[in-house]
């Protein structure tokens, strides 16, 4: 009722401020209960929540209604939750926590969702496009029936398409399909951290299921980390796709991951299954690993019958995927294949200025064998691994990697000043920020730019 008063005075110009005090906002507080959401946002109206966290302001869906809708470019929420709404079982892309067409969110927390029925996949706890949401928590989000949700595209958690998600968090996803999905050239997301979800119980075949993020069509993710996420399948046999994380750039429209931290995803097949699995990163189509660190990622239960192609830490399966600057160390695939625990590159692919290393598994009835890099039409330069990949510059030496300070490498590392510097700039910088190129002419192999431990000199 308040929007509906505000809107006629407010303009572009001359926005209007509501300012919520704490308490709970429910449909008998005013809601649009015949709309689509219960509060719409449809002029330059800013939402701010007066409570000392977001959660002491909640719009409360009660597991009946979709929440809060934003659609002109100058609206905007702040510092508020919306809890309990509900998956409307709709037939277009909507947001059913908070949808946001166009405008702002920030500082704000989406928990506590029901979602109606796990086979539709048009509806996602937050949907933004073309617009910003930054400091979001979403969490808690629920699918009751995830053994049939059909595609890795309903992005259950987040779906961003032109958008841009900063400095947020998804977390305690439960669901069928992808946790947060991405696409379009304008998509960034920045700084997030994707961290306990669960994907699990796919029984379609033909479909992908990814507890981290599916990232497509020219969408970028920087400075995150998808860390301690689990995808598991639901028995049968399936042509299924797990991952922590996929990028796929169709048409010459490449996915990049630059500047990030995959570790700890688990991954997980408990039959046959035909096509590509991997425990850390799958690359398609034009798409970028780069400056990021993949470690302690896990693909299990991984049968000769009917084998499709794996990878523990990295599987890159097109010729246009590349491979810059990553360290990529004890990743475990169990089961057949563990030669492709590290990195399987199974097309004509690059990798460059890599450390690959200590990736290994367990082969059924076996011991752990020493699994870095199977490759069978790649190209492989400058990059450190166990036995000496064929190609320029490679090394197979140690390389005296602290693996308790996040796999930063030792001073007497051989990595150090052994990479290709080609195509780098000077603006470049690696997973510290730290710049790429030393004195101009020098890089080195792995996700982390080697530096000289500094101090200081005082003269009295």
């Amino acid at each position: 009722a308040a929007v509906t008063a505000l809107r006629a005075s407010a303009t572009a110009e001359n926005p209007a401020v509501l300012y919520l005090r704490p308490g709970v906002y429910t449909a008998a507080s005013g809601g649009l209960t015949g709309a689509s959401h219960l509060f719409i946002v449809d002029a330059p109206i800013h939402l701010v929540g007066l409570g000392e966290k977001p959660t002491d302001v909640l719009l409360d869906g009660e597991g009946t209604y979709r929440v809060l809708k934003l659609t002109d470019p100058n609206a905007s929420a702040e510092h508020l939750a919306v809890y309990r709404p509900k998956h409307c079982s709709g037939s277009v892309l909507t947001g059913y926590g908070i949808h946001i067409e166009n405008g702002a969110v920030t500082d704000c927390v989406i928990t506590n969702a029901a979602i109606a029925t796990a086979a539709n996949t048009t509806e996602q706890a937050l949907f933004v496009s073309n617009a910003l949401a930054a400091a979001v928590l979403v969490t808690d989000i629920r699918d009751p029936n995830d053994d049939t949700s059909p595609s890795p595209r309903a992005g259950r958690g987040v779906y961003l398409w032109d958008a841009v998600l900063r400095d947020s968090t998804v977390t305690g996803v439960k669901t069928g399909c992808a946790t947060l999905y991405g696409r379009g050239d304008s998509t960034r997301i920045e700084r997030c951290l994707i961290a306990g979800n669960v994907c699990r119980g796919l029984s379609n075949s033909g479909q992908d299921g990814c507890a981290g993020a599916y990232l497509e069509y020219g969408a970028k993710m920087t400075d995150s980390s998808i860390i301690n996420n689990s995808t598991t399948s639901g028995g049968g046999d399936h042509n299924t796709t797990y991952s922590a994380l996929v990028l796929y750039g169709p048409n010459g429209n490449p996915a990049t991951v630059d500047r990030c931290i995959i570790t700890n995803n688990a991954s997980g097949f408990v039959a046959n299954h035909t096509s590509a699995g991997a425990g850390g990163v799958l690359i398609s189509g034009s798409a970028t690993l780069r400056n990021t660190l993949v470690a302690g990622n896990r693909l299990t239960g991984v049968k000769s019958t009917n084998l499709g192609i794996v990878g523990g830490g990295v599987l890159v399966t097109t010729a246009a995927a590349s491979v810059e600057n990553c360290t990529i160390a004890d990743n475990v695939l169990d089961g057949a294949c563990c030669e492709s625990a590290g990195v399987h590159l199974t097309a004509a692919s690059s990798v460059v200025n890599c450390i690959i290393w200590n990736n290994g598994g367990t082969p059924t009835g076996g011991e752990w064998m020493l699994g870095n890099v199977s490759n069978t039409a790649a190209t492989v330069t400058y990059t450190c691994t166990m036995p000496l990949a064929e190609g320029a510059g490679n090394i197979a030496a140690d390389p005296k990697l602290k693996v308790n300070k996040g796999y930063l490498v030792k001073s007497s590392s051989p990595c150090v000043n052994a990479g290709d510097p080609t195509g780098w700039t000077a603006d470049d910088v690696d997973l510290l920020g730290n710049p790429r190129l030393r004195k101009g002419t020098t890089i080195d192999m792995g996700c982390y730019s080697y530096s000289v431990p500094g101090f200081m000199l005082m003269l009295k």
